[in-house]
């Protein structure tokens, strides 16, 4: 077998609590109403980026997982609140957005892009948005009306879950969608 095949996609992630599944159904269900070619994103699988890592040798885990272990940040309040695009003229992916707390989300992910720099990891240069995406565009048909229904629900109240942990997953992408695997867990906890 080649050297791909040997390879992990990986990337750094908070999960979704899921007593906000139920708010975010309900979004994904009236924009579905609105164009019906979108592809939602499973609950289960609703979480913030903090670093997409690409293709890394299984060997880099435990030495990502170092990494992780080193980060100090307590547990803190994440509010989602907005749901948005990134360009109105070709919209790929709908998210939810962050509100209160999304420093602390930000801080994590630009700490862990400093520490991955040090290892040699390719990081993303954009700024970090602390985002979820919940369904992705699979055609140009009526995206001035779901640009509209989103202006909409830009300012919309989704709720606040408590951070607790981040992963580092594993992505195996299929064709109804990617299949992700925990492979280290960080617990957060209060500090000393």
């Amino acid at each position: 077998m080649g050297k791909i095949s040997e390879q992990i996609r990986a990337f750094l992630a908070i999960d979704i609590d899921e007593h906000l599944f139920d708010k975010i159904r309900e979004i994904q269900d009236s924009l579905i109403q609105i164009k019906d070619d979108l592809r939602l994103v499973p609950l289960e699988n609703i979480h913030i980026t903090l670093e997409f890592l690409g293709n890394l040798p299984p060997s880099m885990v435990d030495e990502i997982s170092r990494i992780m272990q080193a980060i100090s940040l307590e547990p803190f309040n994440l509010e989602f609140k907005g749901v948005g695009i990134f360009n109105p003229k070709f919209i790929r992916v709908v998210w939810i957005g962050t509100g209160d707390g999304s420093k602390n989300a930000i801080s994590l992910a630009e700490d862990l892009k400093k520490r991955l720099k040090t290892l040699g990891v390719r990081i993303t240069k954009k700024r970090f948005t602390p985002h979820a995406t919940i369904a992705r565009v699979k055609s140009k048909r009526n995206t001035r009306e779901l640009a509209r229904s989103i202006q909409e629900l830009s300012e919309i109240k989704i709720g606040t879950m408590m951070v607790t942990s981040f992963k580092l997953k594993k992505s195996e992408l299929r064709p109804r969608g990617p299949i992700y695997t925990d492979l280290k867990i960080r617990q957060l906890e209060p500090l000393q």
